[in-house]
């Protein structure tokens, strides 16, 4: 199957997985979970199905033990829904990109808070600095009669 094909096909089984999970699949084990990518195999009998679970690793765990669950419940909508030969079988996996990428953010953002932080304090520092009168008195201009 040319790459194009196998492409369209993941992004179909990803968006078709999506809906089912938010709006058919009623188990409560399963948490707010995402799709985040579909990876067909070349022989088209399987698919990888990465899921990012919002929540700890116990929701993560159980969110994923309901879904291999329900993968016979998925497929038989997929197979109602989408036009293709045969729909692969499913294993879902979980997928930590997303956990990932906010802990980078969050990094981020502490990071961001330091520096404005430390500008303030130089800032606050200088304001201070201009304030205060040099030792000796005010500065004073010279200024000659002509």
């Amino acid at each position: 199957m040319p790459a194009h094909r196998k492409e369209k096909l993941a992004k179909e089984l990803q968006r078709v997985i999506g809906g089912i999970l938010q709006t058919e699949l009623r188990d409560p084990r399963v948490g707010f979970a995402t799709v985040t990518r579909v990876v067909p195999s070349v022989d088209l009998q399987f698919a990888k199905v990465f899921v990012s679970v919002l929540g700890d690793e116990a929701a993560t765990k159980r969110s994923l033990d309901a879904l291999q669950h329900a993968r016979g419940f998925v497929k038989a909508l997929l197979e109602q829904r989408m036009k293709v030969r045969q729909v692969p079988d499913l294993l879902f996996v979980h997928d930590p990109s997303i956990e990932g990428a906010i802990r980078i953010s969050k990094l981020i953002d502490e990071a961001v808070g330091e520096a404005k932080e430390e500008r303030d304090e130089a800032a606050n520092e200088t304001e201070r600095d201009e304030n205060t009168e040099p030792p000796g008195g005010p500065a004073r201009k010279d200024s000659h009669a002509t």
